[in-house]
C-alpha cells in the first residue's frame, strides 16, 4: 500500500513540475516578445536595475569594512 501511495505522489509531483515548466516557458516567451517589441525600454530598465543592484552591493560592502 505504501508503494502505491509513493507512486501516486511521485506522479503528482511530476505533473506539478511539468505544469511549472510549461508556465516558465510561457513567461520566457512573453519576456522575449516584450524585449523584441520594446528594445530601448528593456535596455534602460536592465541598466537601471543593474545600477540599483550595484549601489546596494557597494553599500553592503562598505558596511563590512
Amino acid at each position: 500500500m505504501a508503494k502505491k501511495n509513493e507512486a501516486t505522489r511521485l506522479q503528482q509531483v511530476k505533473a506539478q513540475v511539468s505544469a511549472l515548466n510549461d508556465k516558465l516557458h510561457d513567461v520566457s516567451d512573453q519576456t522575449q516578445e516584450y524585449i523584441s517589441e520594446h528594445p530601448v525600454k528593456s535596455t534602460v530598465t536592465a541598466f537601471a536595475i543593474g545600477m540599483v543592484a550595484g549601489a546596494v552591493l557597494m553599500k553592503l560592502l562598505e558596511r563590512r569594512q
